[in-house]
């Protein structure tokens, strides 16, 4: 199995947690966790992991642990697997 890189922008302190989809090769992210201690990466890791059903410990922020854009890698899955689970259903019509 290949491992899988995605460019991720995230917005903290939103109203609700969620993956609103891919806006060209970026997945756009919400999350209700605060930019403090680390608080909106754990958040955002915990939502990719749950989406895409693999551990925590298999999703790694490569860059952009202090800011909105990151890079993500999942060890262990295809990137056509990845970008179809994490692409919310009225998008994929």
């Amino acid at each position: 199995m290949a491992d899988t890189i995605i460019e991720i922008k995230v917005q903290p302190r939103a109203s609700k947690n969620e993956l609103q989809g891919f806006r060209g090769n970026v997945l756009w992210a919400r999350t209700t966790a605060a930019p403090v201690d680390s608080e909106a990466n754990s958040a955002l890791l915990k939502m990719l992991s749950k989406v895409l059903d693999v551990p925590k410990t298999n999703i790694t922020i490569i860059t952009g642990i202090r800011t909105r854009h990151k890079i993500v890698k999942i060890i262990g899955m295809e990137r056509e697997e990845v970008i179809k689970r994490l692409t919310p259903e009225e998008e994929e019509k």
